[in-house]
């Protein structure tokens, strides 16, 4: 980050805080995407639209992998 580690703790408390606030970050672009894909593609069958909804879903843990250690107490906090 190019910080220095006690200026780090200027912005958040500690690290879980920091995790925390990326993946909130990352789950509201990743809802947001959705959304707009479910708005677009309402006229698809349904099984399209799931496909599309889970290769959305799929490219966001690939693009963002800490997203995949989230467990369902940090799911449920975000």
């Amino acid at each position: 980050a190019g910080i220095a580690k006690g200026s780090f703790y200027r912005f958040y408390v500690n690290k879980e805080h920091l995790f925390m606030d990326i993946n909130e970050k990352i789950q509201i672009l990743m809802w947001r995407d959705l959304d707009d894909i479910l708005e677009k593609n309402k006229a698809l069958p349904p099984r399209e639209l799931t496909k599309t909804v889970f290769y959305t879903m799929s490219a966001y843990a690939a693009r963002y992998p800490i997203i995949m250690q989230l467990t369902a107490d940090t799911l449920e906090h975000l």
